[in-house]
Protein backbone atom coordinates (compact mmCIF):
# COMPACT_ATOMS: atom_id res chain seq x y z
CA UNK A 1 0.00 0.00 0.00
CA UNK A 2 1.30 3.20 -1.04
CA UNK A 3 1.61 6.14 1.38
CA UNK A 4 -1.16 7.86 -0.72
CA UNK A 5 -3.72 4.67 -0.48
CA UNK A 6 -2.37 4.92 3.64
CA UNK A 7 -3.13 8.57 3.53
CA UNK A 8 -6.82 8.03 2.13
CA UNK A 9 -7.59 4.58 4.39
CA UNK A 10 -7.23 6.57 7.36
CA UNK A 11 -8.94 9.80 6.06
CA UNK A 12 -12.08 7.50 5.13
CA UNK A 13 -11.45 5.85 8.71
CA UNK A 14 -11.55 9.09 10.23
CA UNK A 15 -14.96 10.20 8.36
CA UNK A 16 -16.34 7.09 9.65
CA UNK A 17 -15.59 7.60 12.78
CA UNK A 18 -17.02 11.10 13.21
CA UNK A 19 -19.86 10.11 11.49
CA UNK A 20 -20.16 7.61 14.21
CA UNK A 21 -19.75 10.23 16.90
CA UNK A 22 -16.39 8.85 18.24
CA UNK A 23 -14.14 12.02 17.34
CA UNK A 24 -10.99 11.03 19.50
CA UNK A 25 -10.89 8.03 17.11
CA UNK A 26 -11.43 9.85 14.50
CA UNK A 27 -8.83 12.46 15.40
CA UNK A 28 -6.02 9.62 15.92
CA UNK A 29 -6.82 8.43 11.88
CA UNK A 30 -6.69 11.95 10.87
CA UNK A 31 -3.51 12.55 12.00
CA UNK A 32 -2.17 9.53 10.64
CA UNK A 33 -3.23 10.75 7.38
CA UNK A 34 -1.48 13.94 7.93
CA UNK A 35 1.51 11.84 8.46
CA UNK A 36 1.95 10.65 5.24
CA UNK A 37 0.38 13.17 3.48
CA UNK A 38 3.61 15.21 5.09
CA UNK A 39 5.78 12.63 3.89
CA UNK A 40 4.86 12.66 0.54
CA UNK A 41 4.44 16.31 0.44
CA UNK A 42 8.37 16.19 1.69
CA UNK A 43 9.50 14.20 -1.24
CA UNK A 44 7.86 16.25 -4.20
CA UNK A 45 8.57 19.62 -5.66
CA UNK A 46 6.37 22.60 -6.26
CA UNK A 47 3.48 22.31 -7.66
CA UNK A 48 2.94 19.03 -6.59
CA UNK A 49 4.19 19.19 -3.36
CA UNK A 50 1.33 22.26 -2.99
CA UNK A 51 -1.09 19.81 -3.96
CA UNK A 52 -0.23 17.63 -0.88
CA UNK A 53 -0.05 20.84 1.52
CA UNK A 54 -3.47 21.65 0.27
CA UNK A 55 -4.53 17.66 1.18
CA UNK A 56 -2.66 18.05 4.48
CA UNK A 57 -4.46 21.70 5.12
CA UNK A 58 -8.13 20.03 3.91
CA UNK A 59 -7.26 17.17 6.88
CA UNK A 60 -6.30 19.27 9.34
CA UNK A 61 -9.50 21.24 9.05
CA UNK A 62 -11.51 18.27 9.48
CA UNK A 63 -9.72 18.10 12.80
CA UNK A 64 -11.23 21.64 13.73
CA UNK A 65 -14.54 21.10 12.82
CA UNK A 66 -14.29 17.68 15.48
CA UNK A 67 -14.71 20.42 18.17
CA UNK A 68 -17.69 22.21 16.94
CA UNK A 69 -19.07 18.30 16.55
CA UNK A 70 -18.16 17.59 20.15
CA UNK A 71 -20.43 20.73 20.99
CA UNK A 72 -23.28 19.64 19.49
CA UNK A 73 -23.51 16.47 20.80
CA UNK A 74 -23.82 17.81 24.17
CA UNK A 75 -27.02 19.28 24.92
CA UNK A 76 -28.08 22.42 24.06
CA UNK A 77 -29.83 25.23 25.90
CA UNK A 78 -32.87 25.96 24.97
CA UNK A 79 -33.78 22.88 22.22
CA UNK A 80 -35.59 19.74 22.49
CA UNK A 81 -32.68 17.75 22.76
CA UNK A 82 -33.81 14.16 23.47
CA UNK A 83 -30.08 12.68 24.72
CA UNK A 84 -27.13 11.56 23.56
CA UNK A 85 -27.45 8.48 21.17
CA UNK A 86 -26.52 5.39 22.39
CA UNK A 87 -26.22 1.98 20.28
CA UNK A 88 -27.76 -0.75 22.37
CA UNK A 89 -24.96 -3.82 22.41
CA UNK A 90 -27.12 -6.27 21.75
CA UNK A 91 -28.14 -4.71 18.32
CA UNK A 92 -28.37 -7.27 15.54
CA UNK A 93 -25.15 -6.97 13.06
CA UNK A 94 -27.14 -6.40 10.02
CA UNK A 95 -29.01 -3.18 11.80
CA UNK A 96 -25.73 -1.37 12.04
CA UNK A 97 -25.56 -1.19 8.18
CA UNK A 98 -28.95 0.73 8.64
CA UNK A 99 -28.13 3.59 10.82
CA UNK A 100 -27.40 7.21 10.19
CA UNK A 101 -25.69 8.64 12.85
CA UNK A 102 -25.03 12.66 12.36
CA UNK A 103 -23.91 15.57 14.31
CA UNK A 104 -25.67 17.93 12.28
CA UNK A 105 -29.10 20.05 13.02
CA UNK A 106 -31.83 22.60 12.34
CA UNK A 107 -28.69 25.13 12.47
CA UNK A 108 -26.76 23.86 9.95
CA UNK A 109 -30.02 24.32 7.46
CA UNK A 110 -30.40 28.54 6.65
CA UNK A 111 -34.27 29.37 5.79
CA UNK A 112 -37.00 26.58 5.63
CA UNK A 113 -37.96 28.42 8.99
CA UNK A 114 -42.04 26.99 8.32
CA UNK A 115 -40.53 23.83 7.47
CA UNK A 116 -38.64 23.16 10.75
CA UNK A 117 -41.50 24.30 12.81
CA UNK A 118 -43.72 21.49 11.07
CA UNK A 119 -40.94 19.05 11.39
CA UNK A 120 -40.53 20.28 14.97
CA UNK A 121 -43.85 19.96 16.50
CA UNK A 122 -44.56 16.64 14.15
CA UNK A 123 -41.30 14.51 15.39
CA UNK A 124 -40.75 16.51 18.62
CA UNK A 125 -44.14 15.41 20.59
CA UNK A 126 -43.95 12.11 20.49
CA UNK A 127 -40.38 11.50 20.77
CA UNK A 128 -39.93 13.95 24.05
CA UNK A 129 -43.11 13.06 25.30
CA UNK A 130 -44.07 9.71 24.88
CA UNK A 131 -45.49 9.66 28.47
CA UNK A 132 -47.75 12.58 27.90
CA UNK A 133 -48.71 11.30 24.79
CA UNK A 134 -49.69 7.81 26.20
CA UNK A 135 -51.49 9.59 29.04
CA UNK A 136 -54.02 11.44 26.76
CA UNK A 137 -54.36 9.55 23.79
CA UNK A 138 -52.26 12.38 21.72
CA UNK A 139 -52.27 11.14 18.43
CA UNK A 140 -49.87 13.21 16.43
CA UNK A 141 -49.07 12.25 12.79
CA UNK A 142 -45.92 9.28 12.66
CA UNK A 143 -45.85 9.27 8.90
CA UNK A 144 -44.33 11.83 7.12
CA UNK A 145 -43.94 12.02 2.89
CA UNK A 146 -41.26 15.05 2.37
CA UNK A 147 -41.54 15.91 -1.55
CA UNK A 148 -40.19 17.94 -3.99
CA UNK A 149 -37.25 18.63 -6.93
CA UNK A 150 -35.02 16.53 -7.04
CA UNK A 151 -31.05 18.40 -5.54
CA UNK A 152 -32.81 20.22 -2.91
CA UNK A 153 -31.78 18.63 0.40
CA UNK A 154 -34.09 16.46 1.35
CA UNK A 155 -31.76 13.88 2.81
CA UNK A 156 -30.00 16.52 4.25
CA UNK A 157 -32.95 17.94 6.15
CA UNK A 158 -33.75 14.30 7.70
CA UNK A 159 -30.32 13.97 8.44
CA UNK A 160 -30.22 17.21 10.39
CA UNK A 161 -33.46 16.15 12.04
CA UNK A 162 -32.23 12.88 13.27
CA UNK A 163 -29.20 15.46 15.14
CA UNK A 164 -31.92 17.96 15.89
CA UNK A 165 -33.55 15.55 18.35
CA UNK A 166 -30.70 13.32 18.82
CA UNK A 167 -32.51 9.99 17.60
CA UNK A 168 -30.78 7.34 15.36
CA UNK A 169 -31.87 7.45 11.54
CA UNK A 170 -32.44 3.72 10.61
CA UNK A 171 -32.04 4.31 6.67
CA UNK A 172 -33.33 2.20 3.75
CA UNK A 173 -33.01 2.69 -0.09
CA UNK A 174 -34.93 0.96 -2.76
CA UNK A 175 -32.06 -1.06 -4.04
CA UNK A 176 -32.27 -2.82 -0.20
CA UNK A 177 -35.79 -3.20 -0.81
CA UNK A 178 -35.81 -4.38 -4.85
CA UNK A 179 -34.87 -8.32 -4.76
CA UNK A 180 -36.11 -10.38 -7.42
CA UNK A 181 -37.41 -13.15 -5.27
CA UNK A 182 -41.06 -12.46 -4.48
CA UNK A 183 -40.65 -11.87 -0.46
CA UNK A 184 -37.37 -10.66 0.25
CA UNK A 185 -38.08 -7.52 -0.12
CA UNK A 186 -41.08 -7.05 2.29
CA UNK A 187 -38.87 -9.04 4.57
CA UNK A 188 -36.22 -6.18 4.43
CA UNK A 189 -39.04 -3.45 5.13
CA UNK A 190 -39.88 -5.59 8.83
CA UNK A 191 -36.75 -6.19 9.27
CA UNK A 192 -35.89 -2.03 9.36
CA UNK A 193 -38.78 -1.54 11.48
CA UNK A 194 -37.18 -4.33 14.03
CA UNK A 195 -33.94 -2.84 14.06
CA UNK A 196 -35.56 0.77 14.87
CA UNK A 197 -37.49 -0.74 17.50
CA UNK A 198 -34.21 -1.69 19.13
CA UNK A 199 -32.97 1.76 18.96
CA UNK A 200 -36.20 3.88 19.63
CA UNK A 201 -37.01 6.57 19.54
CA UNK A 202 -35.92 6.15 16.05
CA UNK A 203 -36.44 7.49 12.36
CA UNK A 204 -37.03 5.11 9.74
CA UNK A 205 -36.09 6.68 6.91
CA UNK A 206 -37.72 5.34 2.92
CA UNK A 207 -35.54 7.26 0.44
CA UNK A 208 -37.03 7.64 -2.83
CA UNK A 209 -40.10 5.74 -1.79
CA UNK A 210 -41.60 5.98 -5.30
CA UNK A 211 -38.73 3.49 -6.40
CA UNK A 212 -40.38 1.20 -4.11
CA UNK A 213 -43.66 1.18 -4.64
CA UNK A 214 -45.45 2.20 -7.75
CA UNK A 215 -49.52 3.09 -7.77
CA UNK A 216 -49.09 1.58 -11.76
CA UNK A 217 -47.39 -1.88 -11.24
CA UNK A 218 -48.95 -4.94 -9.74
CA UNK A 219 -45.91 -6.83 -9.69
CA UNK A 220 -46.01 -9.55 -6.75
CA UNK A 221 -42.74 -7.34 -5.54
CA UNK A 222 -44.23 -4.15 -5.19
CA UNK A 223 -47.60 -5.23 -4.24
CA UNK A 224 -46.20 -7.04 -1.38
CA UNK A 225 -43.93 -4.53 -0.65
CA UNK A 226 -46.57 -1.67 -0.34
CA UNK A 227 -48.47 -4.30 2.31
CA UNK A 228 -45.81 -4.70 4.70
CA UNK A 229 -45.22 -0.96 4.91
CA UNK A 230 -48.80 -0.04 5.52
CA UNK A 231 -48.68 -2.86 8.13
CA UNK A 232 -45.83 -1.47 10.14
CA UNK A 233 -47.24 2.31 9.79
CA UNK A 234 -50.72 0.86 10.75
CA UNK A 235 -49.43 -1.50 13.72
CA UNK A 236 -47.18 1.23 15.30
CA UNK A 237 -49.68 4.49 15.16
CA UNK A 238 -51.21 6.23 17.18
CA UNK A 239 -50.91 5.44 21.18
CA UNK A 240 -48.72 2.20 20.02
CA UNK A 241 -46.17 4.08 17.95
CA UNK A 242 -45.45 6.80 20.68
CA UNK A 243 -45.72 4.48 23.33
CA UNK A 244 -42.80 4.83 26.00
CA UNK A 245 -41.50 1.69 24.84
CA UNK A 246 -41.12 2.12 21.02
CA UNK A 247 -41.47 5.82 19.72
CA UNK A 248 -40.81 5.51 16.05
CA UNK A 249 -41.69 7.85 13.24
CA UNK A 250 -41.51 6.91 9.55
CA UNK A 251 -40.36 9.94 6.70
CA UNK A 252 -39.99 9.28 3.39
CA UNK A 253 -38.57 11.14 0.77
CA UNK A 254 -39.89 11.32 -3.00
CA UNK A 255 -38.97 13.26 -6.29
CA UNK A 256 -42.44 11.68 -7.85
CA UNK A 257 -44.92 11.46 -5.08
CA UNK A 258 -47.70 11.01 -7.52
CA UNK A 259 -46.25 7.65 -8.37
CA UNK A 260 -46.77 6.57 -4.49
CA UNK A 261 -49.71 4.38 -4.03
CA UNK A 262 -52.38 6.65 -2.79
CA UNK A 263 -53.81 3.97 -0.11
CA UNK A 264 -50.18 5.47 1.37
CA UNK A 265 -50.98 8.83 1.54
CA UNK A 266 -53.82 9.07 4.45
CA UNK A 267 -53.91 9.81 8.11
CA UNK A 268 -52.36 7.44 10.34
CA UNK A 269 -49.98 6.39 6.95
CA UNK A 270 -48.35 9.20 5.51
CA UNK A 271 -50.40 11.62 6.78
CA UNK A 272 -48.42 14.39 7.25
CA UNK A 273 -47.13 16.25 3.26
CA UNK A 274 -44.54 18.59 3.88
CA UNK A 275 -42.79 20.28 0.59
CA UNK A 276 -38.79 21.14 -0.05
CA UNK A 277 -38.62 23.64 -1.93
CA UNK A 278 -35.60 25.50 -3.70
CA UNK A 279 -32.93 27.35 -1.53
CA UNK A 280 -34.32 31.01 -1.15
CA UNK A 281 -31.91 33.91 -1.04
CA UNK A 282 -30.43 33.08 2.81
CA UNK A 283 -30.42 29.46 2.05
CA UNK A 284 -28.04 29.72 -1.54
CA UNK A 285 -25.87 32.48 0.71
CA UNK A 286 -25.58 30.01 3.72
CA UNK A 287 -24.62 27.00 0.61
CA UNK A 288 -22.22 29.57 -0.92
CA UNK A 289 -20.69 30.04 2.56
CA UNK A 290 -20.74 25.96 3.26
CA UNK A 291 -18.99 24.81 -0.08
CA UNK A 292 -16.28 27.50 -0.46
CA UNK A 293 -15.43 28.40 3.44
CA UNK A 294 -13.80 25.29 4.20
CA UNK A 295 -11.01 25.81 1.35
CA UNK A 296 -8.75 28.86 0.36
CA UNK A 297 -10.73 31.58 -0.93
CA UNK A 298 -10.27 35.81 -1.33
CA UNK A 299 -11.38 37.84 1.22
CA UNK A 300 -14.14 39.88 1.21
CA UNK A 301 -16.27 37.58 -1.30
CA UNK A 302 -19.95 38.88 -1.43
CA UNK A 303 -21.85 36.04 -0.83
CA UNK A 304 -25.45 38.10 -0.54
CA UNK A 305 -24.54 39.07 -3.86
CA UNK A 306 -24.28 35.40 -4.97
CA UNK A 307 -27.15 34.78 -3.38
CA UNK A 308 -28.66 37.40 -5.60
CA UNK A 309 -26.78 35.97 -8.67
CA UNK A 310 -28.52 32.46 -8.48
CA UNK A 311 -32.10 33.92 -7.82
CA UNK A 312 -35.20 32.24 -9.90
CA UNK A 313 -35.45 34.11 -13.79
CA UNK A 314 -37.17 36.87 -13.90
CA UNK A 315 -38.52 35.79 -17.52
CA UNK A 316 -38.31 32.00 -17.70
CA UNK A 317 -39.34 31.23 -13.62
CA UNK A 318 -37.24 28.66 -13.56
CA UNK A 319 -34.62 28.11 -10.04
CA UNK A 320 -31.43 26.93 -9.04
CA UNK A 321 -31.39 23.67 -6.74
CA UNK A 322 -28.81 23.18 -4.00
CA UNK A 323 -27.44 20.38 -6.11
CA UNK A 324 -26.96 23.31 -8.42
CA UNK A 325 -25.45 25.51 -5.83
CA UNK A 326 -22.66 22.66 -4.92
CA UNK A 327 -21.85 22.28 -8.86
CA UNK A 328 -20.96 25.91 -9.52
CA UNK A 329 -18.45 25.79 -6.19
CA UNK A 330 -17.47 22.64 -7.16
CA UNK A 331 -16.34 23.77 -10.59
CA UNK A 332 -14.80 26.69 -8.81
CA UNK A 333 -12.53 24.76 -6.92
CA UNK A 334 -11.39 22.83 -10.11
CA UNK A 335 -10.74 25.97 -11.41
CA UNK A 336 -8.35 27.12 -8.57
CA UNK A 337 -7.12 23.45 -8.39
CA UNK A 338 -5.67 23.64 -11.73
CA UNK A 339 -4.43 26.88 -11.49
CA UNK A 340 -2.26 25.80 -8.28
CA UNK A 341 -1.27 22.50 -10.10
CA UNK A 342 0.00 24.25 -13.30
CA UNK A 343 2.38 26.11 -10.91
CA UNK A 344 0.95 29.54 -10.25
CA UNK A 345 1.36 31.06 -6.93
CA UNK A 346 -1.41 32.20 -4.19
CA UNK A 347 -4.17 30.67 -5.89
CA UNK A 348 -7.20 30.95 -3.81
CA UNK A 349 -11.27 31.07 -5.28
CA UNK A 350 -12.39 34.13 -6.25
CA UNK A 351 -15.85 36.07 -6.41
CA UNK A 352 -14.94 36.41 -10.34
CA UNK A 353 -14.38 32.28 -10.68
CA UNK A 354 -17.89 31.98 -8.69
CA UNK A 355 -19.65 34.06 -10.89
CA UNK A 356 -18.25 32.96 -13.70
CA UNK A 357 -19.45 29.28 -13.15
CA UNK A 358 -23.24 30.92 -12.02
CA UNK A 359 -22.95 32.16 -15.91
CA UNK A 360 -22.51 28.84 -16.88
CA UNK A 361 -24.70 26.48 -14.97
CA UNK A 362 -28.13 26.48 -16.18
CA UNK A 363 -31.36 26.69 -13.38
CA UNK A 364 -32.48 23.10 -13.41
CA UNK A 365 -36.23 23.43 -11.71
CA UNK A 366 -38.97 24.59 -13.67
CA UNK A 367 -42.16 26.28 -13.36
CA UNK A 368 -43.96 23.27 -14.38
CA UNK A 369 -42.10 21.12 -11.38
CA UNK A 370 -43.01 23.54 -9.04
CA UNK A 371 -46.78 23.80 -9.63
CA UNK A 372 -46.98 19.95 -10.22
CA UNK A 373 -45.96 19.53 -6.54
CA UNK A 374 -47.75 22.17 -5.59
CA UNK A 375 -50.88 20.60 -7.53
CA UNK A 376 -50.03 16.83 -6.50
CA UNK A 377 -49.93 18.08 -2.62
CA UNK A 378 -53.37 20.45 -2.82
CA UNK A 379 -55.10 17.14 -4.14
CA UNK A 380 -53.70 14.83 -1.87
CA UNK A 381 -54.60 17.15 1.11
CA UNK A 382 -58.43 17.62 -0.69
CA UNK A 383 -58.43 13.45 -0.58
CA UNK A 384 -57.63 12.99 3.50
Amino acid sequence: MTEFDKAKMFKDKGNKAAKEGKFEEAKKYYLESIKYLTILRNRTKPPISNNYQMMIDAVANLINKLKDKKEKVGKKPGKPYIGKIKIPINLPENCKDLIILTNRDFDDIAGLDDLKSTLKKTIEYPLKYPDKVDKWGFEGETGILMHGPPGCGKTFLIECTGGEFGVPIISLTPDCVMDKYVGESAKAIKETYKCASFLAPAIVFLDEIERMLFSSDSSGVNAQVTSQIMQQLSGITGTALVSSETPIITIAASNHPWKIDAALIRRGRLGKIIYVPPPDKKARKKLFEIYIGDYPHEKGIDFDKLSELTSPDKSSGWQYSAADISHICKEARNEAFELDKEGHSNITITEEMLRKHIRKTNRSISPKQIKDYNDWENRSNESM
